[in-house]
């Protein structure tokens, strides 16, 4: 049985492993980015995903090149769950070990693929204006974690 998951309400970073869905950018949004999507604006977001049939193929709900009525409903979903504030939501890194960058579409709504792990780091750091002793969350085989309600401490 596995036991619900803290959200990631107060941490400076969240990264989320995408695996074991993670053969494609189609298959891995599926569920692959909700530690990211539930994480506070000011966090820095890292998303591992292999990727290793790039983009994938899904005819009904497109991930690239989608028809324009999807992405302001894409983004009325994104904003449900949490309150309004000021503080504008940091971009989602993705970094997809032993791929070359160029092989993932360069417009991938709502993630920035970036080209190795330091890459992922120094844009971390950027972030976080250097600061040290950051609170850092990692979410192994994301699609797989079930996260409990905003609060709830970690089930042991």
């Amino acid at each position: 049985m596995r036991l619900p998951r803290p959200r990631p309400t107060d941490a400076d970073v969240v990264i989320a492993n995408a695996y074991p869905i993670d053969v494609s950018l189609t298959f891995m949004r599926s569920k692959g980015l909700i530690p990211l999507l539930l994480a506070r604006p000011g966090a820095s977001r890292l998303l591992v995903s292999a990727c290793s049939e790039g983009v994938g193929h899904r005819g009904l709900f497109p991930f690239v090149d989608a028809p324009p009525w999807q992405r302001p409903l894409h983004l009325a979903r994104s904003r449900r769950g949490g309150p309004a504030t000021a503080t504008a939501r940091r971009p989602n890194w993705l970094y997809a070990p032993g791929r070359d960058p160029a092989d993932l579409p360069a417009e991938t709504p709502g993630m920035t693929v970036v080209a190795a792990w330091q890459d992922a780091l120094a844009r971390v750091n950027q972030e976080q204006d250097g600061r040290r002793n950051l609170e850092v969350v990692v979410y192994p085989c994301a699609l797989l974690q079930v996260l409990g309600p905003a609060g709830q401490p970690a089930a042991a």
